[in-house]
């Protein structure tokens, strides 16, 4: 099973307008359950930039990848910072940089994309670019949340309407976009996870977990209620 695709639409529509100071928190948490600056962080899918850009001002050194150059191009023109650095690089050869790296983040649902194997190769790959004691930063969906939301909605975003329709196949989300303004549909395909199946495999790679959380609130523990959870997992002392 190949990467869902993401054409402009969806860039436009739900990548370009995000509300900095929902960023800005997001960041805020991030620097706190990663390794202090000037620690060397990978943002892995880095769209445009957003969280890279936040993470340089804080003091660290930041490689941020994502597999759509005119994603890259643009974090390049929004965030001219001599800590980020963007790379049109995808995930599935996060082997292939030069690491090591003291944190790596892969933020707004950005894991889950490919097969299952590909995914916890990913997550493998991830493992071994850590300095030894660093650590991963995964915001992803949680099962439990779509487990009972399954069917059909109509919004309207910037004035435009969006037909999604969702449904789970055991652990794989599917959800299809029909633009009616625009005559364009789309559909994405990830492996979703319970909290508790996503430690399991981590487990497996020897990543431990430090915190699980929701709505980037520590406090708030994953559950059916916020569609993403924040997993922040440590690697081996010693690999």
């Amino acid at each position: 099973m190949s990467a869902s695709t993401c054409t402009q639409t969806w860039f436009d529509l739900f990548r370009a307008n995000h509300d900095p100071s929902r960023t800005a928190r997001e960041a805020d948490v991030l620097t706190r359950v990663l390794p202090p600056p000037p620690a060397r962080i990978l943002d892995v899918w880095c769209g445009y930039g957003r969280h890279a850009h936040l993470l340089a001002e804080a003091g660290y050194e930041v490689l941020g990848i994502d597999r759509d150059d005119h994603a890259v191009e643009r974090a390049r023109a929004l965030h001219d910072h001599p800590r980020a650095t963007f790379l049109v690089h995808d995930m599935t050869r996060i082997g292939d940089l030069p690491g090591p790296f003291d944190g790596i983040t892969c933020m707004w649902q950005s894991f889950g994309y490919h097969d299952d194997t590909t995914n916890a190769g990913i997550l493998r790959q991830m493992a071994r670019q850590l300095t030894p004691g660093g650590r991963i930063v995964l915001d992803i969906y949680n099962r439990d949340f779509f487990a009972c939301r399954q069917g059909g909605r109509a919004t309207t975003q910037q004035g435009i309407e969006i037909v999604t329709r969702q449904h789970l196949h055991d652990d794989r989300l599917i959800v299809d976009l029909d633009y009616r303004d625009r005559d364009e549909r789309v559909s994405f395909d990830w492996q979703v996870f319970t909290p508790k199946a996503i430690t399991r495999l981590a487990a497996t790679l020897g990543l431990k977990r430090a915190l699980a959380c929701a709505s980037f609130d520590e406090r708030q523990p994953p559950s059916p209620d916020p569609p993403r959870m924040q997993l922040v997992f440590t690697g081996p002392a010693n690999p």
